[in-house]
């Protein structure tokens, strides 16, 4: 890993999007299970439309910069989205022009053999600077760790480090969310820019380790974003301010996922899980309701 190259990175990323852009980012996320729920429909109809909030994570994004930008010599082919985190101060907008500005906000060293670890940090603002919000997506680097002086935990930038994600609570949640994830999950979702082959093409999948492709980690997000809105805000989209969760492994398209929920008082704890095959598909995540 070149570390000049990759903590000097940044991105700017100007994204016209539409309402149907939005409504099929709701419909790959499987926002609407009712058609005659107003709530859900209202995140669809181009009248009154209103934007999933988990939409922030993937709007105004800077694509695979970590393959695209040789110089920075990361082992892209072991990169792996680790954690996604979003924080809205209002509202996105249904459709129009919104403003990414992207750049690596912290670099570390888990040391040779260990791997290292990149937060990126994504600045969500209109046309004339108005900040909407922020997104951070944290890799897992599995093949660029001992670069650094000491040769571990050898935090490179400045930033303060976010908060450490915490475990679901140990007591019966208090919410269940149950999806059934549609067969062609990851065809739809895809749509919404992430073209990644593992996510279409068998043979891709398998070469990278897994019996058939996998649905997009983002989409998970996704899913987990409406259970919350469902179970905690009334079918209210934009009560959801925040999101921060954990890939902790695969969904597959038509898989059944269980979306456990806990009260906290100040967040909402939750996990996915696929009781199939006991896996645990999101961990450690919180999300924040107004």
């Amino acid at each position: 890993m070149n570390i000049d190259a990759v903590r000097a990175w940044s991105r700017t990323v100007v994204h016209d999007y539409t309402a149907r852009d939005t409504a099929l980012y709701a419909l790959a996320v499987g926002a609407v299970s009712d058609p005659l729920d107003a709530r859900q429909l209202q995140l669809v109809d181009e009248t009154d439309q209103v934007a999933v909030p988990s939409m922030a994570a993937v709007i105004a994004s800077p694509g695979f910069w970590a393959r695209d930008e040789k110089s920075m010599a990361i082992d892209a082919q072991r990169l792996v989205h680790g954690e996604q985190r979003i924080a809205l101060e209002r509202p996105l907008p249904a459709k129009g022009r919104v403003v990414g500005i992207s750049r690596v906000s912290r670099i570390v060293d888990k040391g040779a053999g260990k791997g290292a670890l990149i937060t990126v940090c994504k600045t969500l603002q209109s046309e004339n600077g108005d900040r909407y919000g922020h997104a951070w997506q944290l890799f897992f680097c599995r093949g660029d760790g001992g670069f650094s002086a000491s040769g571990a935990d050898d935090l490179v930038l400045d930033d303060a480090p976010l908060p450490p994600l915490a475990a679901a609570p140990e007591r019966e949640a208090d919410r269940h969310e149950h999806c059934a994830v549609r067969v062609d999950a990851a065809l739809l979702y895809r749509l919404c820019g992430d073209n990644n082959r593992l996510h279409i093409d068998p043979q891709a999948a398998q070469h990278a380790g897994f019996p058939r492709p996998i649905l997009h980690g983002l989409a998970t997000y996704g899913f987990a974003a409406i259970s919350v809105i469902r179970a905690f805000a009334d079918g209210d989209a934009q009560r959801l301010l925040g999101l921060d969760a954990r890939f902790s492994a695969p969904l597959y398209p038509g898989e059944d996922v269980e979306f456990r929920m806990w009260d906290e008082g100040c967040h909402v704890a939750l996990e996915g899980r696929v009781a199939a095959r006991s896996a645990v598909v999101i961990s450690h995540a919180r999300a924040r309701l107004q």
